[in-house]
């Protein structure tokens, strides 16, 4: 996770330790990181409808991660490359 630079990033780890989540990168990209990278950057601000995509995708990430894998068992899948896209 140290070498992770973004949510696009821990959302990828999140899927190769064995996450199936109901959404692609791109969605997390487009909905998440971006409005966010935009706001802190650049002083943009969301519109409602924005926000709630946010809400959404963010909802959909947590419902994935539960129940979370052990740290040994999320390791021993990453490693293993057997969720590797």
């Amino acid at each position: 996770m140290k070498q992770s630079s973004g949510a696009v990033e821990l959302f990828r780890l999140f899927v190769i330790a064995g996450a199936r989540p109901a959404l692609s990168d791109s969605r997390v990209m487009d909905q998440l990181a971006k409005p966010r990278n935009d706001a802190v950057h650049a002083g943009s601000r969301s519109t409602v409808v924005d926000a709630r995509k946010a809400i959404e995708t963010a909802t959909l990430i947590v419902k994935a991660a539960a129940p979370l894998p052990e740290p040994a068992e999320a390791i021993r899948k990453a490693r293993s490359g057997k969720y590797a896209r």
